[in-house]
């Protein structure tokens, strides 16, 4: 086992050149005591060097999901129920909120609701939410939904849905589209022996298929990343002061990246994540602007392989 540490917020920051970031993840709780723990950060999956985007002290801020535009040079994340929007290379500015989420529920009723994963394809956002409202009448439906950004009045309807569950059995919570293949991945943590990671097929038949099951190092993953022959996945249990982040190699079908990152709060557990290798084109900002920025440190970033079988 090859341990690698690196000082995260700060020092990392001195590395200057950012062009190898891949892996950008998020966390939702905001103390003031340390402004730094929440808001998004990016990893540099090859040299274990991470940097945070911005910090979450207001609620467009907080990260639940996060996608990534790369033409578009966009990424979008969600706090509960607001989806916002954040420019590359622009470290230490908040995401800017586009519009509430809204749903048409069959009574004629918009509900609002909160997305736990989202994905960008074909130059569209795409969102999973299992907050089934209306009870016991389902009014409106568990799935993945299209949302449209263009729509920016709050109550309106943004939402539409485009696959949804045959099978109360999934809980999704982590989301992220394969262009290589054109499938949807998405982390289903139920509490049934169902749970892992499946794909998919969205834009085809609707069919839904296993791809793995967890590693026992992050057993219950929020976040679903796909990059570097690897699917990423993110997590962070409450209770816990570490956030979690393991690599599924697809050529080899075995976990063989590990992550761990200490220091969080132990009340927080949301850490979406997306893929985005040009987050940042240029070097990031010196250390003392990111102290102006707020920007904290977080114990210590701990990388490790492992060579274990599937």
């Amino acid at each position: 086992m090859n341990l690698k540490f690196a000082l995260i917020v700060g020092s990392v920051a001195l590395v200057g050149s950012a062009a190898h970031a891949q892996l950008v993840f998020g966390h939702t709780l905001y103390s003031s005591a340390n402004p730094g723990l929440s808001g998004a950060y990016y990893l540099d999956i090859t040299s274990g060097n991470a940097t945070q985007l911005w910090i979450g002290q207001t609620s467009p801020g907080k990260t639940n999901a996060l996608a990534a535009d790369e033409a578009g040079r966009t990424l979008y994340s969600v706090n509960s129920a607001r989806v916002m929007q954040w420019s590359y290379n622009t470290v230490g500015t908040t995401p800017t909120l586009i519009n509430g989420l809204y749903r048409m529920g069959s009574n004629g009723t918009v509900y609002a609701t909160g997305v736990d994963g989202l994905a960008f394809a074909n130059g569209k956002l795409y969102g999973y939410t299992n907050y089934n409202a209306g009870g016991s009448a389902n009014f409106v439906e568990d799935g993945i939904y299209l949302i449209d950004t263009s729509i920016t009045t709050g109550g309106t309807p943004n939402m539409s849905l485009v696959w949804q569950h045959s099978d109360l059995a999934y809980n999704l919570q982590g989301l992220e589209f394969n262009s290589a293949d054109g499938l949807f991945y998405a982390t289903n943590t139920s509490a049934n022996n169902a749970h892992g990671i499946y794909t998919i097929d969205v834009f085809g038949d609707g069919s839904i298929n296993k791809v793995a099951d967890f590693d026992p190092f992050l057993a219950n993953p929020d976040g679903l990343a796909i990059g570097g022959g690897h699917i990423w996945l993110t997590g962070k249990q409450s209770g816990d002061t570490t956030l979690k982040i393991v690599g599924y190699n697809l050529s080899t079908q075995t976990y063989d990246e590990a992550f761990e990152l200490d220091g969080f709060s132990s009340n927080a557990r949301s850490t979406g994540a997306t893929w985005a290798p040009g987050v940042l084109s240029e070097p990031v900002p010196e250390p003392a602007t990111l102290a102006a920025l707020g920007m904290g440190a977080l114990a210590l970033l701990r990388r490790k392989k492992k060579n274990k079988p599937q």
